[in-house]
């Protein structure tokens, strides 16, 4: 069965010279995240220490939030995992309703 899963992740690290704290982050989510997955980031800069937040929303296989957690412990890299402070995940079983009320329709009416 399908779901939909909707994540946000917040990444925070201390701030150094020339770094792509956010490319790097992108990168990962490219590799991690493929097929239909829509997803953003926003750095931000405080105190010292960048923060990436990224979100995160597609249709995938998983039907549980434990899943999602363990694809990404098993999957991302050690250095991506200890950048993460936070995160929020949503999945929304998607049933399989049948045939396309549209079509079927007009499969009715003789179109």
């Amino acid at each position: 069965m399908k779901s939909e899963f909707f994540i946000d992740l917040c990444f925070i690290r201390e701030q150094q010279e020339g770094s792509q704290f956010k490319k790097e982050i992108e990168a990962t989510i490219k590799q991690l995240f493929t097929g239909k997955v829509n997803w953003s980031t926003e750095l931000k800069r405080k105190e010292n220490v960048d923060i990436v937040i990224v979100e995160l929303n597609g249709i995938g296989k998983w039907q549980r939030e434990e899943e999602i957690v363990q694809y990404l412990q098993a999957s991302a890299p050690s250095l991506f995992l200890s950048w993460i402070q936070g995160y929020r995940i949503q999945v929304e079983l998607k049933e399989d309703s049948g045939e396309c009320l549209h079509c079927k329709k007009k499969e009715e009416i003789g179109v």
